[in-house]
């Protein structure tokens, strides 16, 4: 082998690729085009007629009572941000006479909203208050802007409320009245797809819960069945308390559940599970189906490239001035090189993204998505697998590629390798979800899906002596695999007719020369 040849060969591969436009589009726009299949098919679900719902109440109460009691719910919950939102804001105020006013005002506040029954009076009551709080926070001037915005509940300024917290119930479902449609009118609504599914509540739900029904035509989407279906049930058990003579107090002590609080050992000490750690345990699975694609597209590049130049005699022309080793070896570091600079701008592109999202929505997202970029186990890790993924299973398409005249004999002969990249995303769910179980200790030493399973493995990373045993396994069957590529490409880049069968190729991998 001659490496100023390889390099030559490598050059050109390399410079072949990135100067195209379609290269840089491709780049650029794969981070933007994963991040909308992400995310668009949850928007479009959140506005489908899916979450509109009707109301047939037959028992004359438990409707009204139901919608008192999500009322009680949306105002408690916007008074609790509100609370959080504006303690953070006083938080700085000199004395703590200053700040014990407003607090004990929004507890006031919180109290009355938290009294299904007393709703009406809490608007009342409630305006006063407002009208008290801003006063108050004027005089330690402190901004008043979120009691503003807790005003619109007044101003029926819904736009305002959801601005506060979008988990509010009008920002999620829609409630069509009901009044003077019949059974027959409701079907079909909902079979037009113009209503979700309606609720028929029956006359007597305190003396048993039969005949209450929800009808729709999609069972895959139960989010509104859930929610309304959960409040009718609060309200009648809490009618069975009343009727009993049984004090809520004692029946909520009665069915309170043991609760285990979700803990995370790091460094011998174990704290409190955030949001956070959540999502920081699951980042390898994406970062999995990234190396996936990476792995999957430059190979199947190197595939491509290899069968184009052999079809259209431009290899011959190449063969001419070098060897065929040395071209093999020049295709596949050209090759690895275009799929480490298309690596680079997804990584950047992802982390000018994560950056941009809170400048663009205004807030900070619930999750810190700084740790997919900021964790250097989880860049390192992908950057090191994709070239070791590359390299192992670029030998074996660059062997197959020197075989065949067409891309489409090319992707017959291949499939096994492509069957065998499957696996990984079929196990990057059960592995991320036990990275220390059997199924990741017995795949993290088979060669051809190392390099997914320890990038899988990130969140909770095994011994060190695993990530050295694993890269010069890693090392060693590219090692081989180039080896027998390097037979194969030699003996079948200049062949033409119809591709080797099994065994042909078998005699070929024997061949000295």
């Amino acid at each position: 082998m001659k490496p100023r040849f390889v390099a030559l060969v490598a050059q050109r591969e390399y410079l072949e690729n990135v100067r195209t436009k379609g290269f840089w589009i491709g780049a650029v726009s794969v981070p933007f085009l994963l991040l909308a299949f992400a995310t668009v098919p949850a928007l479009i679900a959140s506005s489908s007629n899916g979450s509109t719902f009707a109301v047939v109440d037959q028992s004359g109460w438990v409707h009204d009572a139901a919608t008192r009691e999500i009322v009680s719910r949306d105002v408690v919950l916007i008074v609790d941000t509100i609370i959080e939102e504006s303690l953070g804001e006083i938080s700085d105020s000199p004395a703590e006479t200053q700040r014990r006013p407003i607090v004990s005002m929004f507890g006031e506040i919180r109290t009355l909203a938290e009294d299904p029954s007393e709703i009406d009076r809490f608007k009342t009551n409630a305006s006063a208050l407002v009208a008290s709080l801003e006063m108050e926070l004027t005089r330690v001037r402190q901004p008043v802007l979120l009691v503003e915005r807790f005003a619109d509940w007044f101003t029926q300024d819904r736009n305002g409320v959801i601005e506060v917290n979008s988990d509010v119930s009008f920002a999620r479902f829609t409630e069509i009245d009901a009044f003077g449609q019949t059974f027959e009118s409701l079907q079909s609504a909902v079979n037009a797809e113009t209503l979700g599914g309606f609720f028929v509540i029956p006359s007597d739900p305190v003396a048993a819960g039969t005949g209450a029904r929800y009808v729709t035509t999609n069972l895959t989407s139960m989010e509104v069945q859930q929610w309304f279906g959960g409040i009718v049930s609060d309200v009648v058990q809490r009618q069975r308390l009343k009727e009993r003579n049984i004090d809520p107090e004692t029946a909520d002590w009665l069915s309170e559940r043991v609760v285990f609080e979700p803990q995370l050992v790091r460094d011998g000490e174990a704290a409190s599970a955030e949001v956070d750690d959540m999502f920081e345990q699951w980042a390898p699975v994406g970062f999995v189906y990234l190396l996936w694609i990476s792995i999957f597209s430059v190979a199947q590049m190197l595939l491509t490239n290899t069968v184009e130049e052999k079809a259209n005699k431009l290899v011959e022309v190449i063969l001419s001035a070098v060897e065929p080793i040395d071209l093999m070896a020049g295709k596949i570091i050209g090759i690895a090189a275009t799929g480490t600079t298309m690596m680079l701008v997804w990584v950047t592109t992802f982390a000018l993204i994560i950056v941009a999202i809170p400048l663009i929505v205004g807030a900070s997202p619930q999750v810190d998505l700084t740790i997919l970029i900021s964790n250097p186990l989880y860049l390192g890790s992908f950057l090191v697998y994709f070239v070791l993924g590359y390299f192992f299973y670029a030998a074996f398409l660059a062997g197959i590629g020197s075989l065949c005249n067409t891309t489409k004999e090319a992707q017959a002969i291949a499939t096994p390798i492509n069957v065998l990249l499957l696996v990984p995303l079929a196990i990057m769910i059960p592995i991320g979800r036990d990275p220390t179980g059997l199924l990741a200790q017995v795949m993290t030493w088979l060669p051809p899906f190392t390099p997914f399973v320890m990038m899988n493995r990130a969140a909770n990373p095994p011994d060190w002596w695993i990530y050295v045993g694993t890269t010069l396994l890693m090392v060693a069957s590219i090692g081989i695999g180039l080896r027998f590529a390097a037979r194969l490409f030699r003996n079948g880049i200049l062949m033409t007719g119809k591709p080797p069968r099994i065994r042909d190729v078998v005699d070929l991998l024997r061949a000295n020369h």
